[in-house]
C-alpha cells in the first residue's frame, strides 16, 4: 500500500508534516523561567485537514502540558487552526503563510471556569535552516497584552 497524498489545499504546509522532538524554554508570569521538553506532530489522512498533537515533559520527565487540534485551509489562501487542552482552555486561530512561517492569531478562546483567564493567543510555526521547526506561543491573561510564553526548536523526530 502507497502513502497517502497530501490534499492539495494542504500543499503550502507539506513542510510540517511529521514528527517533531526538542527543546523549549518558557517564562509564566509570576512563576519564572522554565524548560521542557517538546514532541509535536502534524499528520494527514488525503482529507482538507492535518491532525495537530503536543505534548511536554519537565526536566524531571513529568508529564506537564498537551494539546489536540487540526489545522484547516481557510478558503482563501489562509489557515485556521483549532486547539483544545486538558486545562480547560480551546483556541480558534486564523493565521497566514509567510514564506517558511505561519503566523496565527487568535479569533476565540473558550475556557472553563477554573481555568486561567487566558484571553489571547499568538502562534508562529517557521521551518529553520537545516529542516527544523521553531514553535513560538505568546498568550494574554485578563486583557492584558499578548506576550511572549514558550518557544521550541524542534527537529524531525
Amino acid at each position: 500500500m502507497g502513502e497517502t497524498a497530501l490534499h492539495p489545499d494542504l500543499q503550502p504546509l507539506e513542510w510540517l508534516v511529521d514528527a517533531w522532538t526538542g527543546g523549549g524554554r518558557g517564562l509564566w508570569a509570576g512563576g519564572g523561567r522554565f524548560e521542557f521538553s517538546d514532541e509535536i506532530a502534524f499528520e494527514h489522512d488525503g482529507r482538507r485537514f492535518l491532525e495537530y498533537r503536543q505534548r511536554t515533559v519537565g526536566p524531571d520527565g513529568s508529564p506537564s502540558h498537551g494539546e489536540l487540534g487540526y489545522l484547516t485551509p481557510d478558503g482563501a489562501g489562509g489557515f485556521n487552526w483549532t486547539i483544545a487542552g486538558p486545562i480547560g482552555i480551546t483556541e480558534v486561530l486564523v493565521g497566514h503563510l509567510d514564506a517558511c512561517a505561519v503566523d496565527f492569531e487568535s479569533v476565540a478562546i473558550g475556557r472553563t471556569a477554573a481555568t486561567d483567564n487566558v484571553t489571547s493567543v499568538r502562534r508562529r510555526l517557521s521551518a529553520l535552516d537545516g529542516g527544523g521547526l521553531r514553535v513560538e506561543v505568546a498568550i494574554g491573561v485578563n486583557s492584558e497584552p499578548t506576550a511572549p510564553h514558550t518557544e521550541s526548536v524542534l527537529r524531525r523526530a
